[in-house]
């Protein structure tokens, strides 16, 4: 059976804005809210950090975002807790007008978890988040069911990373992709993870889905 990349560059660059306010990869907080609050208007508002101290800076011009009605629809996250070699993320898809619209992105790599749940939290603070979905495997059980428990099955959902699960998220993701219903923050790595996604029919019939770069897997 081959094996080949599930996603092609050009699929994944079409998903991009013309112009974000995170096309400057040394952006920060303080430039956020002066093009925030110029209304910068042609650009794609969206925030992304690595690390604890920027994302918790990222998540504040989020939630900025939100009061000065920059970002109005109602707001998906789902939250991977990471490996021993892979960092935890957390993204916000904001759903409006049948568009899904990347808003925030954060990764989180060699984080404690208490760090990590204080995140969490910090995002769930955002009064349009409706649900989310966090990886139940491995080390994410038990932030996943704690977080269940503080917030109800309603806004967060622990689930199990099955290759059933896999199989559906990717094919409604690309379907999306390709009939430009997506926007993605512009970014290299998670370009690089969109493309390293592949695909492979096993000898029953059933769809694998691997990463071949440094993420040994989705999920």
């Amino acid at each position: 059976d081959s094996t080949h990349a599930y996603m092609t560059w050009e699929l994944i660059k079409s998903c991009y804005p013309v112009l974000s306010i995170t096309d400057d990869e040394d952006v920060d907080y303080e430039d956020w809210m002066m093009q925030l609050e110029n209304e910068y208007e042609d650009a794609y508002i969206c925030f992304k950090a690595r690390g604890v101290d920027d994302c918790i800076k990222a998540t504040q011009a989020f939630h900025d975002a939100v009061a000065m009605g920059k970002i109005t629809g109602a707001c998906y996250w789902a939250y991977d807790c990471g490996r021993d070699r892979d960092p935890a993320e957390l993204h916000v898809f904001e759903v409006k007008n049948g568009q899904f619209n990347q808003r925030l992105m954060l990764t989180m790599p060699n984080t404690a978890f208490d760090d990590m749940r204080s995140i969490i939290h910090n995002v769930l603070r955002c009064k349009l988040i409706v649900s989310g979905l966090m990886d139940k495997g491995g080390n994410g059980r038990e932030i996943a069911e704690a977080m269940e428990t503080r917030y109800g099955m309603e806004r967060v959902k622990g689930v199990w990373f099955t290759n059933e699960k896999k199989d559906l998220w990717a094919t409604n993701m690309k379907k999306c992709m390709e009939r430009k219903k997506v926007t993605l923050i512009p970014d290299r790595d998670q370009e690089q993870q969109f493309h390293s996604i592949q695909r492979r029919a096993t000898g029953s019939k059933h769809m694998v889905y691997e990463i071949t770069s440094s993420h040994s897997s989705i999920g």
